[in-house]
């Protein structure tokens, strides 16, 4: 392809991706850039016959590598005002030149394509556009709203495809100057110029609004998209909008070559995620189509899309407002930020929830879901953005360094988003039952809203009067001040300490309505109900909804809960002396595990859990015969075991209906668990004595292995919820029955003895067929101990028959237990003084 400049020819470049070269006539010219060389060359230059707008594209893409610091995309603003600054902006009178001096040989047939002021020798359909346009044609009429569609560049363009039309009506929506020059030279019964779609709207009724190249000019290309689609106008085609590959926002500011016009003007790069959630509560989108544009922000990647749009049936209620929440949380709180993503959306559709992610592992399963309301944010942009945040996450523990992030996520927000009216945080622990709606109206207009315990008082003046849960700051004055104070007393100290006064980030409400106006304190009996305020009488169910103290439940505030394993969770409500009763238990604390539950099945692959449990169960085989050694540390084998009943749950879990799955949860006091570990512990550590001590007489190993079978079969009882511990009694018997085996070879020396042991068996049974009695549950699992025994009474049965053979040598096994006796009488308190482990 070759463009003619004057004399200067610039030849043979690929279209694709890849290096350009250019060819220049002798003589040689001077050592001009590129750009250079097009400034002193005729500006009025067009494209020889044949080539499309692709080619400008690649030119761009060849004046960007030849002239970095001339044109493209530069910089990542922090704010509208501050690119706006470093540019010259959309209303450089340059750009209406341009664009008027070559609409107007269209208009008067000189030329037959435009786009960017730039002509073209032949017409550049974009037929998806055009798809889009004939799909909302309506008894042969049109009606098109081109938001930012400068002097009617689309309108020349698509015309002739819509020549056929009883009707066509294209209405323009631009800055003045555009809107004056319009009228004055290029308006006509199908073409109309508005200052504003309010303006539009009471003279037309669009059937398209046509949004193309437009919405990434804008100041706040989110706050435009709520507002213009309330409008309802039935179709929206969206082309040429610019998106970061990162999915996030960047604003940089676009220079564009002089040849085009010399201008320079602030662009969004948005996330399209955040773009398309706009469009969901209003719009189906019917297709997207890859822009024409490719041009790149400096040192990142990003792409260009077009959307095609049709309005959802209308609702028969009036649209509630849009209030927007912000909350953060890392893997371990994932599924608990989801499930209150969801009530939210459940109670109230019409939200944003702006959630900092606190590890990568977050970031990217919440950007594969692409949740439409909500707007993902990094802990790299929040300490960027606050300056010393970066700095006190070296000075205190990471729970601590989250208290820090709670004043600075909602004051980032409000900052970066000064189109924001009010911004709620919530704790990622809360679940909603019913809309919030009432909090916002007892709200009113007050700048601050702060929700109170509602617990003993004791608690209150140590722990803070307030909770932070639930805060409320409104985009004003008193808002962004409080929140700065609140923001700059975390940054000096949020310890998860009460020390002179302060604890974390809480305490600090209490100063919010001495030290601010328009403070208002939340007094909704239904909001953050929680383990520390709820009392059995107070909770009571109608028609499927809770209510707490006859009012509507609006949201249980879940903190304490704690997950023992996949079916065992601790409540936390005996530390404030609360009891789980039947209500609270069915209408609470099990729908919400069961929400968890079905959101961490949603990341799960059951293939990967069997490898992994496979990998884990060898380990466990090692680690098991690393426990006969005398001395060895049991901790790992404890965690491995853990590790293999999780897994084991998991895949349950996802084998499982959901009625499976409810019946075995179970709520487990707070204590329960580690009182369980202590005693698993230490009956593990007696087990591995037990099998270091290969040399014990017949008679201490029953007695050990009775004292064993008792100890464990307490420890069932004080643990019947927890199926771990029927594990690790498993794991007991197996090493009993291993240890069995071995002591077979010693059955010679202990012939006198078979009668007594046979007794002693016979109780060993009767105890386990008691223990069985009383874990049902467990019926599988003692089934394997009791084949052991079985084992032993056939081996048992065997040296009944050899007796009769052995009757000769019973004289010389008396001989020889009149010799042993005083040794075997001393050897146990040889044992006990002289064995390292007993």
């Amino acid at each position: 392809m070759t463009f003619r400049l004057n004399e200067i020819v610039l030849a043979t470049y690929e279209l694709a991706p890849g290096p350009f070269s250019f060819c220049l006539p002798c003589p040689p010219l001077p050592a001009y850039s590129t750009a250079e060389v097009l400034l002193e060359a005729d500006q009025s230059w067009q494209p020889l016959e044949g080539h499309d707008e692709r080619h400008l594209a690649c030119l761009l893409d060849v004046l960007r590598l030849a002239d970095k610091n001339a044109i493209g995309f530069f910089g990542d603003y922090p704010t509208w005002e501050s690119a706006l600054a470093d540019s010259d902006g959309y209303g450089a009178p340059v750009i209406l030149e341009r664009t008027r001096a070559s609409l107007l040989q269209i208009k008067n047939g000189a030329a037959v394509h435009e786009r960017d002021s730039v002509l073209f020798p032949t017409v550049q359909h974009n037929f998806a556009l055009l798809a889009g346009l004939l799909q909302a044609v309506t008894n042969q009429e049109l009606s098109v709203l081109d938001f930012g569609g400068s002097l009617g560049s689309l309108y020349y363009q698509c015309r002739s495809f819509l020549s056929h039309l009883k009707s066509l009506r294209w209405s323009i929506v631009e800055q003045p100057a555009y809107v004056n020059c319009g009228r004055q030279e290029f308006a006509d019964e199908q073409l109309r110029f508005y200052s504003s779609i309010e303006e539009c709207l009471r003279h037309e009724s669009p059937q398209v609004l046509l949004l193309s190249g437009v919405v990434q000019c804008l100041s706040d290309p989110y706050a435009f998209l709520a507002s213009v689609l309330r409008h309802g106008i039935p179709h929206v085609i969206v082309d040429r909008t610019a998106f970061l590959t990162r999915d996030a926002d960047r604003l940089t500011v676009e220079r564009v070559p002089a040849w085009i016009y010399p201008a320079s003007y602030p662009s969004w790069f948005l996330s399209e995620s955040r773009f398309l959630g706009h469009f969901r509560p209003y719009y189906h989108l019917l297709a997207d189509f890859p822009a024409l544009d490719t041009n790149q922000p400096e040192g990142e990647s990003a792409y260009y899309k077009g959307f095609l749009f049709k309005a959802l049936p209308p609702a028969n209620s009036p649209d509630p407002p849009v209030r927007d929440f912000c909350t953060y949380f890392d893997e371990a709180y994932l599924d608990r930020g989801l499930a209150l993503y969801s009530s939210l959306a459940r109670q109230y559709p019409a939200f944003t929830l702006s959630i900092l992610c606190l590890d990568e592992t977050t970031w990217n399963y919440l950007h594969s879901l692409a949740l439409p309301h909500a707007r993902l944010h990094t802990l790299a942009d929040l300490e960027a953005a606050t300056p010393g945040l970066a700095t006190a996450r070296h000075t205190r523990s990471r729970l601590e360094f989250y208290f820090t992030c709670t004043p600075a996520l909602p004051f980032y927000l409000l900052v970066r988003n000064p189109s924001v009216e009010q911004i709620t945080y919530l704790d990622a622990d809360l679940y909603f039952h019913s809309s919030p709606e009432p909090l916002f109206d007892e709200l009113a207009d007050r700048s601050i809203g702060i929700i109170r315990h509602k617990c003993e008082r004791w608690r209150e003046e140590r722990y803070g009067i307030y909770n932070v849960g639930w805060l409320t700051f409104r985009n004003d004055d008193r808002g962004r001040a409080c929140l700065r104070w609140w923001l700059e007393r975390c940054l000096e100290w949020c310890f998860s300490r009460v020390e002179d006064g302060k604890f974390a980030d809480q305490k600090y409400l209490d100063e919010f309505p001495h030290r601010f106006a328009n403070v208002a304190v939340l007094e909704h009996r239904g909001a953050n109900v929680a383990a520390w305020n709820i009392e059995s009488e107070t909770l009571s169910i109608r028609d499927g909804q809770v209510y707490v103290c006859n009012v509507p439940l609006l949201f249980f505030h879940f903190h304490g809960l704690k997950q023992v394993d996949y079916w065992h969770y601790e409540t936390g409500l005996e530390n404030y002396h609360r009891q789980l009763h039947s209500e609270l238990l069915r209408y609470i604390y099990t729908p919400y595990v069961r929400q968890l539950l079905r959101f961490a099945q949603q990341r799960w692959s059951e293939a990967a859990i069997r490898r992994r449990l496979q990998d884990v169960s060898a380990r466990l085989c090692t680690l098991e015969t690393k426990a006969l050694q005398v001395g060895s540390d049991l901790t790992a084998l404890l965690e491995e075991q853990k590790t293999v009943v999780l897994l084991r749950q998991q895949l349950a879990i996802l084998t499982e209906d959901d009625e499976q799955t409810t019946a075995r949860i179970r709520f487990v006091s707070t204590s329960a668990a580690d009182v369980a570990a202590a005693e698993r512990l230490e009956a593990l550590k007696y087990l591995n004595q037990l099998l270091a001590s290969k040399q014990a007489t017949a008679e201490q190993f029953r007695k050990l292995a009775t004292q064993l079978i008792s100890e464990l079969t307490l420890a069932s009882q004080n643990l019947r919820s927890t199926t771990h511990a029927a594990a690790e009694r498993l794991i007991a018997i197996e090493q009993v029955k291993h240890l069995l085996a071995q002591e077979q070879a010693k059955m010679d020396e202990l012939r006198r003895n078979i009668v007594v042991l046979e007794q002693d068996l016979a109780r060993v049974q009767s105890e386990q067929k008691t223990a069985l009695t009383e874990a049902a549950n467990r019926v599988a699992e003692f089934t394997m101990a009791n084949d052991s025994l079985a084992t032993v009474q056939a081996c048992i049965q065997q040296l009944r028959q050899s007796s009769a053979q052995l009757a000769g040598d019973i004289a010389a096994a008396n001989l020889r237990r009149a010799e042993a006796e005083p040794a075997a009488v001393e050897r146990p308190t040889a044992l006990e003084q002289n064995h390292p482990l007993l």
